[in-house]
């Protein structure tokens, strides 16, 4: 069961680091209760996307 007065939001990269700074290194990560993570970034680094789903039809081809 997860704590609710550690529950916060964030928007950016900084805030999330702020967040998991103080974890260990092998705390777990789940998105939405999936077991599979993936990350996702903007080519240009603008943006990163952190998703249970691989989203291959965003990519472009290199």
């Amino acid at each position: 069961m997860y704590d609710i007065a550690k529950r916060r939001q964030f928007k950016t990269v900084g805030e999330l680091r702020k967040l998991i700074e103080n974890l260990p290194d092998n705390t777990e990560v789940s998105i939405c209760g999936d077991n599979y993570c993936f990350y996702h970034e903007e080519q240009d680094k603008s943006c990163i996307c952190l998703d249970c789903e691989d989203l291959e039809d965003y990519y472009e081809e290199r």
